[in-house]
């Protein structure tokens, strides 16, 4: 994966490959550099005016917190990512996180 990143590094691709890089890391149990290298790929995507894309990235997030219990965090980054956008992926990532939460029993409301 770092010849990958490598190559990617000052490209707009960049942030996908952080987001991925994220995504390993808390794969594997590496929770707080996971969050560290999703918050660079939401700010890499964002100073490339790819506001689906950082959304996206939010809304994945939302979900590793929803496995790992912290579902008001999920809860958040949930609805952080809605706010930046609605496109179908960031919907789903977003619906994914919420219903884990609540089919957990744990997720409630805010209202």
């Amino acid at each position: 994966m770092k010849r990958q990143v490598e190559w990617a590094r000052g490209r707009p691709e960049e942030s996908a490959m952080r987001n991925l890089e994220s995504a390993a890391l808390g794969a594997s149990g590496q929770v707080r550099r996971a969050r560290e290298l999703c918050q660079q790929a939401v700010e890499l995507a964002q100073s490339h005016g790819l506001k689906e894309e950082a959304a996206g990235y939010i809304a994945s997030e939302a979900g590793l917190e929803a496995i790992l219990g912290d579902d008001a965090e999920a809860r958040q980054r949930a609805k952080k990512a809605l706010a930046i956008s609605r496109g179908v992926g960031v919907r789903v990532g977003a619906a994914y996180a919420l219903a884990h939460a609540w089919r957990t029993g744990r997720g409630q409301d805010d209202r």
